[in-house]
């Protein structure tokens, strides 16, 4: 059965594509979908459905799954993501950029760039020999980083701003990953609430406020606000007059 399965992707001859973090049939944590991740999809086939390999989240590993492993046979991603934020700190506090090594490969990000202008994306260089190990973390602080003048990776100082701002982080001309670039988009932000990087639903990747800052570990959980939407009624079977919002 492993056989046919990896005989059946290779002869569909599919193209290579690049995309933005790991594609989604990425299963071995590498940020490429190749016959490794074939693999992990065989010893999982019609086997324990709580596996990533379970692509659809249909409870079950089979042909659907295999079918969207095929879709994005050889496309290869950045593991490298702008994960958590904190723009809006008071005092001699300062306000600071987390990134994350998705992978289970370490990643060289030396001359890497941080910049909250997308006209100019290299306002603060990452130094050389900067490696971030496999699920690591690694924290820019801008008292001693990219609001730093006297840091000579800072080529243009900048701060970030509590009501809103968009951040880039850009790889230039990196031999592994070249021309990456990545965007958060954060949204206003209370004193000391830092935004988190999380995925919806439907894959979808968005910057939140969190419970609770934490620099160079996991994010906490969203905030949840007192005041909620708790219930909709949208399609009431016997008055349309009968919709609600609690």
């Amino acid at each position: 059965m492993r056989v046919r399965l990896i005989f059946a992707v290779v002869s569909m001859g599919l193209c290579a594509g690049a995309h933005a973090d790991c594609p989604e049939s990425d299963l071995n944590s590498d940020c490429r979908v190749d016959a490794n991740d074939l693999w992990v999809l065989a010893e999982a086939w019609l086997g324990d459905p709580n596996t990533p390999a379970d692509l659809n989240r249909d409870k079950k590993v089979n042909e659907a799954d295999l079918a969207i492993l095929a879709s994005q046979w050889r496309q290869t991603g950045c593991p490298i993501v702008i994960n958590e934020v904190l723009a809006h700190a008071h005092a001699d506090a300062p306000d600071w950029i987390e990134l994350y090594n998705a992978s289970r490969l370490p990643v060289d990000i030396s001359g890497w760039m941080l910049s909250d202008r997308q006209d100019n994306l290299s306002r603060f260089q990452i130094a050389a020999g900067t490696i971030m190990e496999p699920f690591s973390y690694i924290v820019f602080y801008e008292n001693t980083h990219f609001g730093n003048p006297l840091n000579p990776d800072t080529w243009s100082p900048f701060a970030l701003s509590e009501n809103g701002e968009m951040l880039y982080l850009y790889s230039g001309d990196d031999e592994v990953y070249p021309n990456y670039l990545a965007e958060a988009i954060l949204g206003p932000s209370e004193t000391f609430c830092s935004f988190g990087r999380y995925r919806n639903s439907i894959g979808e990747h968005s910057y939140v406020i969190v419970n609770e800052p934490t620099p160079g570990d996991k994010n906490a959980y969203t905030y949840i606000g007192p005041v909620i939407i708790n219930e909709i009624m949208y399609d009431h079977p016997g008055d349309a007059d009968a919709e609600y919002i609690e």
